[in-house]
């Protein structure tokens, strides 16, 4: 009777340590997710950055050659209004932007 109770508490102690390494495991597993989870995000904010400055570099192209083009067209003669329509742009957009 008394080894049957040993046997059937070792039994118990191993199942414990079992069922302790198992939830350290899965304590590691969820660690580990989240940190690829805040690196993925690391990563989409910086292609993000990345993508506005791409964008902000590209309207700032745009607008200096718009600019340009004002400028050219004005210097041959072209009114605002002209301008405008040409460029679909309304008389005051291309006022300002020459």
């Amino acid at each position: 009777m008394i080894l049957a109770a040993k046997q059937d508490a070792e039994a118990q102690a191993a199942a414990a340590l079992a069922a302790k390494q198992d939830a350290e495991a899965q304590t590691e597993a969820a660690l580990v997710a989240k940190q690829d989870a805040e690196a993925q995000t690391a990563a989409a904010l910086a292609a993000k950055q990345d993508a506005q400055a791409k964008t902000q570099d590209a309207e700032a192209k745009a607008q200096r050659y718009l600019v340009s083009l004002i400028q050219m067209l004005k210097q041959q003669g072209a009114s605002d209004e002209a301008i405008a329509q040409q460029l679909g742009l309304s008389a005051e957009q291309a006022r300002t932007l020459s």
